[in-house]
């Protein structure tokens, strides 16, 4: 259903990854991370970035290894996934048109469309994260256009 549109999808080393990868980039997380389920000294500090369908074609200018230079303390908000804005902002600034979150969780994207000024939609399940997200973007104001 979401076609050839540019898409990020976080994923795991140990899982399968999505139909259609174009490039896989890699999440360095912070140094706080990474210590559950960690049995063998070394931290599980890095999330894979997967990334599908037709992105827009640009020079090589960034690394493709995200980075987190502040602690977990700065994006964990009560969801058990959440991600840090500049890791979602730095994948938007890579795009065009309007940002589509289909698993919102706490947020993250919608906060990092919005400060980029960025038309965004996010769709969640589960109501308690629904209630995080407007708890964070109370403040926000969303300029919807056309929409």
């Amino acid at each position: 259903m979401w076609g050839d549109r540019p898409a990020a999808v976080f994923g795991s080393w140990r899982a399968p990854a999505p139909k259609g990868v174009k490039q896989t980039l890699v999440w360095r997380k912070p140094v706080d991370a990474g210590v559950v389920g960690s049995t063998t000294g070394f931290r599980n500090d890095t999330e894979l970035v997967f990334l599908t369908g037709a992105w827009p074609k640009r020079p090589a200018e960034r690394s493709s290894v995200l980075t987190t230079d502040v602690g977990m303390h700065s994006y964990l908000n009560g969801h058990p996934h959440a991600k840090p804005v500049p890791v979602m902002q730095a994948l938007i600034e890579m795009t065009d048109g309007l940002i589509a979150d289909p698993f919102a969780g706490s947020g993250s994207t919608l906060v990092a469309a919005k400060l980029a000024g960025r038309r965004a939609v996010g769709v969640e399940l589960e109501e308690k994260y629904c209630e995080l997200i407007v708890k964070r973007l109370s403040q926000q104001a969303f300029n919807f256009g056309g929409i």
